[in-house]
């Protein structure tokens, strides 16, 4: 059984060379991952916030060179491919300034035929997502908010509704789900708040509840860790008692691996070291004991044939 805190020692060194090889979505899943195992742990949250920092970081380096490849357009007057363009860079790096500035500036150079039809499609596609939110269809309303914003990046309407409609689904799932939320299987629920996360993972009750049950999982793995310890510690004891001293090796080097550190597991592992050192001397004895019998007849009446040490 392999101890957590080794387990996110080893894990925070494969994230160190990840991020080294620039592999920095594999980080963020293996961060993602030792997160889990203890969601409280200060070095693996500065780890998380140091890879999603580079993602952004990354993000924004991408989306700069994208606007710089198409800046001709501009002088071309080809605004449609440029809003088609801003709108998939948006969804990468949403908080880009410049990015924003030239959606903005794009949205003034629409003429006022374009204008007007824009405004007619969007005031619809709001009307729309309205009427599958209050027909309770969130999982149809969140597929047209998506659209929208990515026809119209800055609606706030579609931003506000969008989020409505996510949290509209969140909480009928919680409700659909809550025989399984009230039952002891933390496994299958932290999954389930994780799908919900997918959905929207700013929704606060949802990371409430999903830091509760990565609690409940981490006390769930030390009280087992526990109760193998302890059941290790006893068998140790029992093969000490019987004199199986190498067995009690085996046992004492199990122990360590659940409990680096362990006392019991250390004294009894110098204690069975010893006395294997003892019977060995003991028996190396009485093996020269018996030579010496065999060959004491042999010494006494050719005595110069031997050496005296």
């Amino acid at each position: 059984m392999v101890d957590p805190k080794t387990y996110i020692q080893e894990g925070l060194k494969t994230i160190k060379t990840l991020i080294e090889q620039n592999h920095l979505i594999t980080a963020l899943r293996a961060g993602e991952e030792l997160a889990r195992v203890n969601p409280y742990d200060r070095k693996v949250l500065n780890a998380l916030a140091n890879i999603q920092a580079l993602i952004q970081k990354e993000n924004e380096a991408n989306v700069d060179r994208d606007i710089a490849s198409t800046m001709h357009l501009w002088d071309e007057g080809k605004f449609d491919e440029l809003q088609k363009i801003y709108s998939k860079l948006y969804q990468f790096s949403p908080q880009h300034k410049r990015l924003r500035a030239l959606i903005i500036k794009l949205n003034e150079q629409m003429n006022e035929g374009q204008k007007k039809e824009h405004d007619e499609f969007i005031d619809q596609a709001v009307e729309a997502i309205k009427n599958l939110i209050s027909e309770k269809n969130y999982t149809d309303a969140i597929q047209a908010g998506n659209e929208l914003l990515q026809y119209d990046p800055l609606n706030s309407a579609a931003q506000k509704l969008l989020k409505k409609a996510k949290t509209g689904l969140i909480d009928m799932k919680l409700t659909e789900n809550s025989q399984l939320l009230e039952s002891a299987d933390f496994e299958r629920a932290l999954e389930f708040y994780e799908s919900l996360r997918r959905i929207d993972p700013d929704h606060s009750v949802v990371n409430r509840l999903s830091q509760q049950t990565k609690a409940h999982i981490a006390e769930k793995k030390l009280l087992a860790s526990k109760i193998t310890l302890n059941e290790s510690i006893a068998r140790m004891k029992e093969l000490f008692t019987k004199r199986e001293y190498e067995k009690v090796l085996q046992a004492c080097d199990e122990i360590e691996s659940i409990d680096p550190g362990n006392w019991t597991g250390r004294s009894y592992k110098k204690k069975a070291q010893a006395t294997i050192e003892r019977e060995s001397d003991s028996v190396e004895l009485k093996q020269l004991t018996e030579l010496w019998k065999t060959m004491a007849p042999q010494v006494k009446e050719h005595p110069e044939n031997y050496t005296r040490l």
